[in-house]
C-alpha cells in the first residue's frame, strides 16, 4: 500500500485525483466542507491540514481499490521525480524597458534583481 508520511495540499489533491472524484465529491466522502478541499488544492505543499483531516486522508487512502492505489502510486512517483527546488520555486518575468547599448542600467537592474531573488537574471531581447 502506498504510504504517505506527511500530508499537504498537494497530497490530498493526488488522493482525490487517484480515487477520480471531483472536488465536491471527495469533500462528501471525507464529511468536511468543499472549501477546505479547494484551499488543499490551491495551497499545494504549502497547506498542511489539520490533525483531524489528516487522519480523514489516511482511512481515505486505506479504503482505496487496488487501481486507486496503482494510480495513486504512479501520481507519487511524478511528483517524486521533479527537483523540489524546482517544485518549489517561484518564477518571475520581469519586462523592461532598457534603450540597446545602455549597458549601465542593465549592469544595476541585474545587481538589483540578483539581492531581491537571490537568483541570477536572465535577460531576452524582445
Amino acid at each position: 500500500m502506498n504510504q504517505v508520511t506527511s500530508w499537504t495540499g498537494l497530497e490530498a489533491t493526488l488522493l482525490r485525483l487517484a480515487r477520480r472524484m471531483t472536488i465536491r465529491e471527495f469533500a462528501d466522502h471525507l464529511g468536511i466542507t468543499h472549501r477546505t478541499v479547494t484551499k488543499w488544492n490551491s495551497a499545494g505543499r504549502s497547506m498542511r491540514p489539520h490533525p483531524e483531516y489528516q487522519a480523514l486522508l489516511d482511512e481515505s487512502l486505506r479504503r482505496c481499490t487496488d487501481a486507486e492505489r496503482e494510480r495513486l502510486g504512479q501520481l507519487l512517483q511524478e511528483r517524486d521525480r521533479q527537483h523540489p527546488e524546482e517544485a518549489d520555486r517561484v518564477r518571475w518575468c520581469l519586462v523592461v524597458d532598457v534603450a540597446p547599448g545602455d549597458i549601465a542600467r542593465m549592469a544595476q537592474l541585474e545587481l538589483a534583481v540578483n539581492a531581491i531573488l537571490d537568483g541570477p537574471l536572465f535577460a531576452d531581447p524582445l
